[in-house]
C-alpha cells in the first residue's frame, strides 16, 4: 500500500532532531516527517531556564493515508475551484497545486490555462508530487489576450494604447503569433513595435496607425513562468505545453530530483526551460523548446 508522509508535531522546547527536520520554533514546536507507516519512538529533551534537563519517550503509531488524484478540466461546465477536485474537477491547475501533497497526482485535461503554476508543497523520495497532462493540447499560457478593438485607445502618435497589468514589465508582444520589436519609449515606436509603461500599466502597440486589434490577434506576455519549481524536491511535470511566458516556460531553481518530460515550451521571452545546477534529475528525452 502506498503512503503519504505524515507529520508529527512535538510540543516541547527541544527535540533530538534529524538532519532534515525543521528546527524548533518559538513556542517549542518541532516536526519530523515519516516516509512509511508503523510504530516509532519519539524522544523529547526539555531544558529549562535553570539548566535542568528532562527526557521523555513515547511510542506513536502512524497509519497509511490514501494518496490523492486531483483532476483539472476548465472545459467542463461543472468545474469549480471550490470543489474537491476529485469528484468534481478544478478549473485551474493552481488550485490543485495549492492542495496536492507528496505522493499526490494532478491530472490536467486539454485546455488553455491562463496561469502560473507554483506548487505550494513538494514531493519526497518515495512519494513524488506529479503534474501530468491528460493527452495533448494542455497549454499553460503566459499571455493576456488583447484582441478586442474596444480595449485600445488612439494616441498622438501612430501607436495605440491599452491597459495591461503584469507582475513585471512586459517583454514580449505577439501580433498574430509573431513577436514585435521593442521600442525605447511610448513616443518612439515604429511600425510593428511596442512599448510597455510599467509605472502607468499601459501598453503601446504600433502597427502603422491602425487599431492593432482590428483584424488581428494581440497577446502580451504578462506571466513570468509557466511552472515555477523553486526549492522543490521530487516533482514530476509531464506532457504540458507552455506558451508565451514573460520569462521562462518551466523554471527549476534550488531543487533536487525534478523530472520534466514530454514538455513543449514555445515563444517564451527568455528561456523555454531553465534549470540551475542544484537539480539532480531533469530534462529527459521529449523536451522541445523554441
Amino acid at each position: 500500500m502506498q503512503t503519504r508522509p505524515d507529520y508529527l508535531v512535538i510540543g516541547h522546547v527541544s527535540k533530538d532532531l534529524q538532519p532534515n527536520d525543521a528546527p524548533p520554533q518559538p513556542g517549542g514546536t518541532a516536526q519530523h516527517s515519516y516516509l512509511t507507516s508503523g510504530a516509532f519512538v519519539v524522544r523529547v529533551t526539555v531544558t529549562d531556564a535553570g539548566g535542568l534537563v528532562g527526557t521523555a519517550e513515547r511510542t506513536v503509531s502512524l497509519g497509511d493515508r490514501p494518496l490523492g488524484t486531483y483532476r483539472v478540466d476548465n472545459r467542463d461546465p461543472s468545474c469549480s475551484d471550490a470543489a474537491d477536485g476529485m469528484t468534481t474537477p478544478f478549473c485551474t491547475i493552481s488550485r490543485a497545486a495549492a492542495l496536492a501533497l507528496a505522493g499526490d497526482t494532478v491530472v490536467v485535461n486539454p485546455g488553455d490555462y491562463l496561469e502560473q503554476v507554483t506548487p505550494a508543497h513538494t514531493g519526497m523520495a518515495t512519494a513524488p508530487l506529479t503534474f501530468r497532462a491528460n493527452g495533448s493540447g494542455v497549454r499553460v499560457l503566459g499571455t493576456t489576450d488583447l484582441s478586442d478593438p474596444a480595449a485600445w485607445t488612439a494616441t498622438s502618435t501612430t501607436a495605440w494604447s491599452a491597459a495591461v497589468t503584469s507582475a513585471s514589465p512586459v517583454s514580449q508582444v505577439l501580433l498574430d503569433g509573431t513577436p514585435l520589436a521593442k521600442a525605447s519609449s511610448a513616443t518612439t515606436t515604429t511600425t510593428n513595435s511596442f512599448f510597455h509603461d510599467a509605472a502607468a500599466s499601459r501598453l503601446y502597440v504600433d502597427t502603422g496607425g491602425s487599431n492593432p486589434a482590428s483584424g488581428h490577434t494581440v497577446q502580451a506576455s504578462t506571466r513570468t513562468y509557466g511552472f515555477k519549481l523553486w526549492n522543490s524536491s521530487t516533482v514530476v511535470v509531464d506532457g504540458f505545453e507552455t506558451f508565451g511566458q514573460n520569462g521562462v516556460g518551466v523554471s527549476v531553481q534550488d531543487s533536487a530530483d525534478v523530472t520534466i518530460s514530454g514538455v513543449t515550451a514555445r515563444v517564451a521571452s527568455s528561456y523555454g526551460i531553465s534549470s540551475d545546477r542544484s537539480i539532480t534529475a531533469a530534462l529527459p528525452v521529449g523536451i522541445c523548446s523554441w
